[in-house]
């Protein structure tokens, strides 16, 4: 699988960092943002992503909020969720894994960090997608075989 397979979303209400990160990683994966927690939300909803790298502190519904709703929806919460954030503070790294989060990087983003945290999950992502492709041929095979055992009874 090529990298530019995986799909990865940046939420950030602020711009900057938008591009920031997004140049940090767009030579090697498919990149898309969104600006806000709602955005976020419907980006998921139409083309979910593989990979989603959140900011804690944004107006309205903020990175835990909307982490809460990528997590309660079935279809959504296997995605790996990596915080960003400025809060450095125990207590918000803590409650970014308690909710579900898989990694915390503070800002300012060390790129090397965030490209190793990112290839990390890139090839987890992939090992599950090759599990589930193997998994759907094991199936049809399975199925091939019981349909054949009755058709020769």
């Amino acid at each position: 699988m090529n990298k530019k397979d995986i799909k990865i979303l940046v939420v950030d209400d602020e711009a900057i960092n938008l591009h920031v990160v997004s140049d940090m990683l767009q030579n090697e994966y498919a990149i898309s943002v969104a600006t806000s927690g709602a955005k976020a939300l419907e980006v998921i909803e139409k083309k979910p992503p593989d990979i989603i790298l959140l900011d804690v502190h944004m107006p309205k519904m903020n990175g835990f909020e909307l982490a809460k709703n990528i997590l309660q929806n079935k279809k959504t919460k296997d995605i790996p969720l990596i915080f960003l954030s400025a809060q450095k503070q125990d207590s918000f790294v803590e409650q970014g894994f308690e909710l579900g989060g898989v990694d915390y990087l503070t800002k300012p983003i060390d790129p090397k960090a965030l490209k190793r945290k990112v290839a990390l999950w890139a090839r987890l992502v992939e090992q599950t997608k090759e599990n589930k492709r193997n998994q759907n041929l094991l199936n049809e095979y399975k199925n091939s075989v019981d349909r054949s055992s009755i058709v020769s009874k």
